[in-house]
């Protein structure tokens, strides 16, 4: 079996140098490939020396910091080229021990992706400041929440891949380029129906050299998670939907205040503005939200269904105003009509009814 190391470098001389001997000893069947992106402190040139001593050390240097997400991608597609059956990834910094490389190997034989993770019983981290630990921690729930992942630790770079995992996902379609590319390889392994398993590790922080996560980082991260997130065709719906729900919300409350401004009862103003807000709502989301849907019912049809959600939203939102119109009346000490009270409940109800549209829209009216 052939076993393959990845492993990307930027200005990581002093780290690099021990971790390569402490990865070959522990199995003579495992090879490492360093990409390294050009670092000024002499890395790449390290380790071609140590190369020329042990045919197992690759080397592939690249033209500048270009980011991890690409240099795995480059490192996967060595690995397919040249016939590896299992590819590791591994920071260079000494955070990952190689003391639990022959365990991943081991889960290997049950599932297609391993996952040494900090976050399931028996992981740990050493060595982080209490905020680092709980952003880290955070951002994992939320992403995992977001995207739907199953593992604990979907931002770990200490990974095992079966080469076949890596051959059937289209590698030039990964769009994130740097520490977002743990995140989304999850999402495509898992979308594409692989097995993930996980050991747990303790990840004990870099001693030398600072950490490559910056604030341009988690902008990225940000920025690609929304972008995997759109991809999926419920996402989409659900942003669409919201946005015109803002656009219905912005008419509601026009028409409600201008109505209450003329002197007409607010439960009278509010059925009024409603019904005008819903019936925008309908068309946009049969025309926009829900359009990719094939054979939909013909549009009376849907829009009796609609009205009655909506019907049911209404009566569900003059709930609501009527049990926090009170409420905020007494928080603000302010008669029930003036616009901070109004528009305070107007939201509460607005959220309230927006979720029971959403899911009778999706269940009934635009049902596939």
């Amino acid at each position: 079996m052939k076993i393959l190391f990845i492993t990307p470098t930027y200005n990581e001389k002093e780290n690099i140098g021990k971790l390569i001997p402490l990865v070959l000893d522990v199995n003579g069947n495992i090879e490492i490939l360093v990409i390294d992106d050009n670092s000024p402190d002499g890395t790449g040139e390290l380790v071609d020396n140590m190369a020329k001593d042990d045919p197992r050390i690759k080397i592939l240097h690249r033209k500048g910091k270009l980011g991890i997400g690409s240099a795995y991608v480059e490192g996967f597609k060595y690995a397919i080229k040249n016939q590896y059956d299992l590819i590791f990834q591994m920071d260079a910094d000494l955070s990952h021990d190689p003391k639990y490389i022959p365990e991943l190997i081991r889960k290997s034989e049950k599932y297609d992706l391993v996952l040494g993770s900090r976050w399931v019983k028996g992981g740990g981290v050493i060595g982080w400041p209490f905020y680092r630990y709980l952003t880290s921690w955070g951002a994992n729930l939320l992403t995992r929440s977001l995207l739907r992942l199953k593992p604990k630790d979907i931002t770990t770079g200490y990974r095992c891949y079966k080469v076949e995992v890596l051959k059937k996902i289209n590698l030039d379609e990964i769009v994130s380029t740097g520490y977002a590319f743990m995140e989304e390889l999850i999402f495509r392994v898992q979308r594409a129906g692989f097995k993930i398993g996980e050991i747990p590790i303790i990840f004990v922080d870099r001693k030398i050299g600072k950490s490559k996560m910056g604030i341009k980082e988690i902008i990225s991260s940000a920025r690609a998670v929304f972008k995997l997130l759109m991809k999926q065709k419920k996402t989409r719906q659900m942003v669409k939907f919201g946005l015109i729900g803002i656009s219905g919300t912005v008419i509601d409350f026009g028409i409600l205040n201008i109505l209450v401004y003329f002197h007409m009862n607010v439960y009278y103003a509010a059925a009024i503005s409603f019904i005008i807000a819903a019936t925008n709502n309908f068309i946009w989301n049969r025309s926009w939200t829900f359009k990719e849907i094939k054979n939909q019912k013909k549009l009376h049809v849907q829009y009796v269904q609609y009205i009655m959600i909506t019907a049911t939203g209404f009566l569900l939102n003059l709930f609501i105003l009527k049990i926090t119109l009170p409420y905020f009346g007494r928080v603000f000490s302010l008669d029930i009509t003036r616009p901070i009270v109004l528009n305070s409940s107007k939201v509460v109800a607005s959220l309230f009814v927006m979720i029971w549209n959403f899911l009778g829209s999706k269940k009934i009216v635009f049902k596939t």
